[in-house]
């Protein structure tokens, strides 16, 4: 590493500054099994069922075997064109999520389609109780697709007006298939897993980088497998490598921010509570880090899929970003806990105890799980994944270098 950067790395390291997002409690009925969770017609606020005629409806496609995707749960939500369906910001309770002027927010949502002819256009935009259009909060998405291989993650994001209040009941969401109304019954857009999240900033000061962008200053392990360009580490696939790059501190209890980028087909981990040595998804923990929509992976293990803790505990699935798009994720270690945000949606949330009381997943032993510090890492497998914007805020204990036996 240059002079240069050698003398900033300090300064980069403590100024570490990114957003991320904050997951509020919004009931999108994903596990629910009933006919109706939630969504409405606008002409018909008072929570009854949907209109029979399938203008807009709630179609249960458990059994559709072009569905049995991980962006699929419970019941999915069935525009016809022209139809207009809304679902109130609320959470499980009823209660409504306050959506305050001024703060930026970013919606997601899953999309495909039942049919594409002609291909149905969805516009997705929140209106307060009077039916009016908050204003900025539109944007439109196309999908064009069949079945579960068209099933894609889109988000938007948006900053509430100054002077927009929720007063009278919250704002809704609002998706309007815009393929004509007298078009055939047969431009079907499908939405499900619809999260919305809080765009926050990191506390000041709170989060140091680990990453300065440029060199690998500050990382051990398996150096020569792993490369930097364009401001992220990825694994070195030009060399055929494998193997695991860690973090030189240790830590204890933390929560880790970053964002990754897959590409197709691709596995890779993210090591915590780890020894230098060893396999860390046993003598320490691994969060899984794949491409969990690809065909090769469609008969793993629960516990297999991305954010899961390898062998003990499965994250939910449905919440990544198209392969080749910047994904957010946030990773809270305390004592016993492990907590995984994704994208904005919290997929993991798991107590180790609790996860193991009857055994492992796995049926195996994992006596990482009795660690309480260890490194961070990237635990290659051989594809190609980039990790960029890494930071750390430390929760518990950190201590600088290696420690005997570690």
């Amino acid at each position: 590493m240059n002079t240069l950067i050698m003398m900033l790395y300090p300064l980069l390291s403590m100024a570490a500054t990114g957003d991320h997002l904050v997951p509020l409690p919004l009931h999108n009925g994903e596990t629910t099994n009933g006919e109706h969770w939630g969504w409405m017609h606008p002409e018909s606020r008072g929570g009854g069922p949907l209109e029979p005629d399938g203008a807009a409806r709630v179609t249960p496609l458990e059994q559709d075997p072009d569905f049995k995707t991980g962006f699929f749960e419970g019941h999915v939500l069935a525009l016809d064109a022209g139809a207009t369906a809304v679902i109130n910001v609320a959470d499980r309770t009823g209660a409504s999520i306050r959506l305050l002027p001024g703060r930026t927010y970013q919606l997601a949502w899953n999309q495909g389609a039942l049919a594409v002819d002609p291909p149905p256009i969805v516009a997705v935009y929140l209106i307060d109780q009077n039916l009016r259009e908050v204003p900025g909060t539109r944007t439109v998405e196309t999908s064009t697709a069949i079945g579960g291989a068209g099933w894609s993650r889109r988000q938007a994001r948006f900053t509430m007006p100054t002077g927009e209040t929720d007063e009278g009941g919250g704002h809704m969401i609002t998706f309007q298939n815009l393929a004509k109304a007298d078009a055939p019954r047969n431009s079907i857009a499908a939405i499900d897993k619809v999260t919305i999240a809080e765009v926050g900033a990191d506390e000041q000061g709170a989060f140091r980088s680990l990453f300065d962008g440029v060199s690998l200053e500050g990382w051990t392990g398996a150096m020569k497998g792993y490369r930097v360009r364009d401001g992220a580490i990825e694994l070195d696939t030009s060399a055929n490598a494998w193997g695991n790059l860690y973090t030189k501190d240790e830590f204890s209890d933390f929560i880790l921010r970053f964002e990754f980028r897959l590409t197709p087909g691709a596995n890779n981990g993210i090591g915590i509570r780890a020894p230098l040595g060893g396999d860390a998804a046993y003598q320490g923990m691994e969060l899984q880090v794949l491409d969990n929509n690809h065909p090769k992976y469609a008969g793993l293990k629960s516990w297999q899929y991305h954010a899961s803790i390898y062998g003990i505990a499965p994250a939910r699935r449905g919440y990544q970003l198209p392969v080749g798009t910047w994904n957010q994720q946030e990773i809270m270690v305390e004592g016993r806990r492990v907590r995984v945000v994704l994208n904005g949606e919290v997929i993991l949330d798991q107590d180790l105890d609790e996860a193991t009381k009857d055994g492992t997943l796995s049926e195996r032993e994992h006596p990482g799980l009795a660690r309480t510090s260890g490194h961070i890492g990237f635990c290659g497998h051989g594809d190609e994944v980039a990790f960029r914007n890494i930071r750390v805020k430390d929760l518990g204990t950190t201590n600088a270098g290696n420690t005997p036996g570690s």
